[in-house]
């Protein structure tokens, strides 16, 4: 199966007596990494909110986590109960002391604000449709100057990746699964997440106590602007990237329109006039390109459409050369050469079967010891 970003491989495991495991293993050295940080929280943190660690093994090649399988719980979209549920573990884990050894979020802005970075190379950003070049000129400065305000820095245990996909509701209660991203820092990020996953939702977030909201929803807003325009890794998730995109939309929407009980947007060393100005942008739309093709005449669209339906004809033809082709080489007699190649083939099946059977022979005690 595949999920989230974690680089790990993921199966459901079910056993004859009708018991059932999520198993995440790695063998890429990040993938690895995100496992064991998930195992370090995972052994240290026990609460309801929490998925059940029913096993963890590694060694100098593999590291292995098996969860409690929580298929059958519900998942958003929609979040139930007003999402109560979510923002009830978000208050519980106020409470839990971070384990030693987890990454702590940095001081201050090593590489600038996203919205800095935006601005520098405009172009990818622009390209992804999330605004208008006009749009970005104006606004980049005020949401420069209001994601400054927001803290990352903090003493909190911090999930870090709070989106619909990584909640569930189980019979006891919400559960945040996927903790591979886990870091101590400031609990407005995993507050923020939260409501920006609502809003993405389609849902609108109940008012809550978040004193410097318009701060961190520009930082968001320009995180899932960045992160959304960059290219796909090989190993990410399609699926994940293109939520991504989802997001960038609800958080340049949302740019600290207050869902909070206080009046107060931004504190401390806001003054009037940045307040003021982000005022102006939360009311103003965001202006998105319209697509090209629309501003063309009739006759470009008939050209156009010439020209793709010349490309399918020609794809089509290759395609019937292809299979006539292949049908030729059937009727044909096996000659040596061709007997030989299809040697190769079966040989290079086997010695994969037989490292599958391997692999397999080396997650058997892991599974054996959970059986007993």
């Amino acid at each position: 199966m595949t999920a989230g970003h974690t680089h790990a491989e993921k199966w459901l495991v079910a056993w004859a007596d009708g018991r059932s495991a999520l198993v995440k293993a790695a063998q890429e050295p990040r993938a690895r990494s995100q496992i064991e940080r998930e195992r370090l929280v995972l052994e240290a943190v026990a609460a309801p909110f929490m998925p059940r660690l029913l096993g963890a093994a590694a060694d100098e090649s593999w590291s292995l986590l098996v969860l409690e399988d929580l298929s059958a719980a519900a998942w958003p979209p929609p979040y139930p109960d007003e999402v109560r549920g979510l923002l009830a573990v978000l208050e519980e884990l106020r409470e839990v002391t971070p384990p030693s050894g987890l990454e702590r979020r940095p001081e201050g802005r090593p590489l600038g604000t996203y919205w800095q970075r935006i601005a520098a190379n405009p172009e990818p950003v622009l390209a992804h449709g999330a605004c208008s070049a006009a749009w970005l000129g104006r606004a980049a400065p005020v949401l420069h100057e209001a994601e400054s305000l927001a803290v990352l820095a903090g003493d909190d245990l911090l999930h870090d990746d709070v989106w619909h996909a990584n909640v569930c509701y189980a019979e006891r209660g919400a559960v945040l699964i996927d903790w591979a991203s886990a870091t101590i820092g400031d609990r407005r990020l995993d507050l923020a997440y939260a409501l920006l996953s609502v809003r993405a939702c389609g849902q609108t977030p109940p008012a809550v106590d978040f004193p410097d909201e318009a701060a961190y929803a520009a930082l968001l807003a320009g995180a899932t602007a960045w992160h959304a325009a960059q290219p796909i890794r090989p190993r990410s998730c399609a699926a994940r990237s293109f939520t991504q995109a989802g997001y960038t939309t609800s958080a340049t929407r949302w740019r600290g329109r207050p869902s909070c009980s206080s009046s107060r947007r931004l504190t401390r060393s806001a003054d009037e006039d940045r307040a003021q100005a982000l005022d102006r942008l939360r009311h103003e739309p965001v202006e998105r390109p319209r697509p090209a093709a629309l501003r063309l005449d009739e006759a470009s669209l008939a050209q156009q459409a010439q020209v793709v339906r010349d490309r399918r004809l020609r794809e089509l033809e290759r395609g019937r050369q292809v299979a006539d082709a292949d049908l030729r080489r059937r009727r044909e007699p096996v000659d040596d050469r061709d007997a030989g190649r299809i040697r190769e083939g079966l040989e290079d099946e086997r010695e994969l079967l037989g490292g599958v059977r391997r692999h397999h022979r080396r997650l058997r005690p892991a599974a054996d010891r959970l059986e007993n």
